[in-house]
């Protein structure tokens, strides 16, 4: 099931297990709807028999967020606005996880805890200028005016997404600080369960198709060892950034990779989103301005698969 045909380096790339100290604390950050969230996450994780017989492992602690900005238009033409997204957060209902979740307008905040009033969830307000892809939001904007930068692509264009797309990773630190050492945590695009035909709640839980050391991840095209600038400019894709899963110690070294990656990237004048800083990290241009890293498990489940694999849900594409 997993992709045997991954490059080389993925498979040998070192990283350091121990856990990030606290730098600073979560400023600006409000709990603004709290329910039964800390109940649930600090107690003891329970296990369930499967029909095997197996013991499946721990819930997994889910982040998502949603920053309302413009609509906006993505590849094939489908133009994405404030109520698809409200419609795709409504999926989130059937889903008994932990969910920590984040945005800086009280409209979407209010809406989450409405579908999620009976389910162990955190919802928190931060400023989106806390987050360091606003913080660089001038420096984006201004690199996509190069030459070179598609104009009719959001994600060479449109610097308030990019911002966004690169600060998943902030999101993810703050809510493993928030949340502690809990084992397994996952980001979750807003929009990841938008197809998924629901019949009744679900738990994605770590199984044995995790690899502890690894941070686990779905491919969308095939890797091509591309330079950053083709990469970015491109704009390619290999691994979706909607859906990623580790242990927390894997996903604080990831983060703590991400945000010094993005820098660089920053500072190299070659930015688009998550998905394509991603690519570029683990491209052979990447490999060398960064030395050290963090292994990666990639399977091939497309944009919607991956979940499917930690839970008893069928999900619109599904893993080989």
């Amino acid at each position: 099931m997993a992709n045997g045909d991954l490059p080389e380096f993925s498979r040998e790339l070192l990283f350091s297990a121990r856990l990030l100290a606290c730098k600073k604390p979560n400023e600006g950050i409000r709990p603004v709807g709290v329910g039964n969230y800390f109940r649930s996450l600090t107690a003891k994780f329970d296990t369930i028999e499967s029909s095997e017989g197996e013991k499946e492992g721990e819930k997994i602690v889910l982040v998502s967020a949603y920053y309302v900005i413009d609509s906006f238009t993505k590849v094939g033409g489908k133009i994405r606005t404030k109520e698809n997204y409200y419609t795709w957060l409504d999926r989130f209902r059937f889903i008994n996880n932990d969910l920590i979740f984040f945005s800086d307008s009280y409209e979407p905040l209010r809406h989450v805890r409405k579908i999620r009033k009976s389910k162990p969830t955190l919802l928190l307000f931060l400023n989106r200028s806390e987050l360091i892809g606003f913080k660089n939001i001038d420096k984006i904007n201004h690199i996509f005016t190069l030459p070179g930068y598609r104009r009719d692509l959001t994600e060479t264009a449109n610097c308030h997404y990019s911002a966004i797309m690169h600060s998943k990773h902030d999101l993810i630190e703050r809510a493993i600080k928030l949340g502690g050492n809990l084992s397994y945590y996952a980001w979750v695009d807003a929009g990841l369960f938008r197809y998924t035909p629901f019949s009744e709640d679900v738990i994605l839980r770590a199984n044995k198709y995790i690899d502890k050391t690894r941070l686990v991840m779905s491919q969308i095209y095939d890797f091509r060892d591309y330079s950053i600038e083709e990469i970015t400019k491109g704009p390619h894709i290999w691994v979706s950034g909607g859906f990623l899963v580790g242990y927390v110690n894997v996903l604080l070294k990831f983060c703590e990779v991400y945000r010094n990656f993005f820098f660089k990237l920053l500072s190299m004048n070659l930015i688009a989103t998550d998905e394509q800083a991603i690519y570029s990290l683990y491209s052979s241009q990447g490999r060398a301005l960064m030395n050290d890293s963090v292994k990666l498990q990639v399977f091939q489940c497309q944009y919607f698969g991956l979940y499917s694999l930690f839970g008893r849900v069928v999900a619109v594409e599904s893993c080989p």
